[in-house]
């Protein structure tokens, strides 16, 4: 049986948020077929579970019920009315949510294809979070010692340095810094860094301060 999965990504988290309906004769698409038709009960239970977790698990819980009342309100107000396909449903909550909560790392998108597996989300989650990891290098998009002796590190993303007590990019970065331990000067290149977990940030500084 497919389900719709919708992905709720705030600064702080990334939640997965199952709608309780199943998408009834559509659900021999994959859910990538963005064109999908919504009816209004499918519609309503998907801007529902948006609004309980935004309200439940954003980092500020003031913003967070502001967020979730809003977008009840919009739903009782058929806002959401003429809207049929998952693409435009996704685009019109995220826009909802950050006029209220001005995150601008915050929004709601629609992924994944065929039977959802037995995992529990966050376990799910835990599996594509590493696997997409790996494949970005945790963050470190290049580290090098150029003319001069000046150290340069292009960090897109603070990854987790470790989860679950078992390591994630703390051994990278270990790495990339003994790379340039010895160097006279340091460059680090955040300009396509959006952003990330403030305890990879912190273990970085404690190489450069006390």
């Amino acid at each position: 049986m497919r389900k719709t999965i919708l992905f709720l990504i705030t600064s702080s988290v990334l939640l997965y948020v199952y709608s309780l309906a199943c998408m009834g004769g559509q659900q021999q698409k994959g859910i990538e077929d963005k064109t999908i038709e919504l009816d209004a009960a499918t519609k309503a239970k998907i801007i529902d579970k948006v609004a309980e977790t935004v309200s439940e698990k954003y980092v500020f819980p003031e913003i967070g019920k502001k967020v979730a009342d809003y977008i009840r309100k919009r739903l009782k107000e058929k806002a959401y009315g003429s809207i049929t396909s998952m693409d435009v449903l996704t685009k019109e909550q995220t826009k909802d949510i950050q006029t209220i909560s001005h995150d601008l790392h915050m929004g709601v998108t629609a992924r994944g294809k065929g039977p959802m597996r037995k995992a529990p989300p966050e376990i799910q989650w835990s599996e594509r979070y590493l696997k997409w990891q790996r494949f970005q290098n945790y963050g470190f998009k290049k580290v090098d010692r150029l003319l001069g002796n000046v150290g340069f590190i292009a960090l897109d993303e603070f990854v987790f340095p470790e989860m679950d007590g078992k390591n994630v990019a703390k051994e990278t970065a270990k790495a990339a810094m003994t790379m340039i331990k010895d160097c006279y000067a340091l460059i680090i290149d955040l300009r396509d860094n959006f952003g990330g977990r403030e305890e990879m940030a912190l273990l970085l500084l404690s190489y450069l301060f006390e």
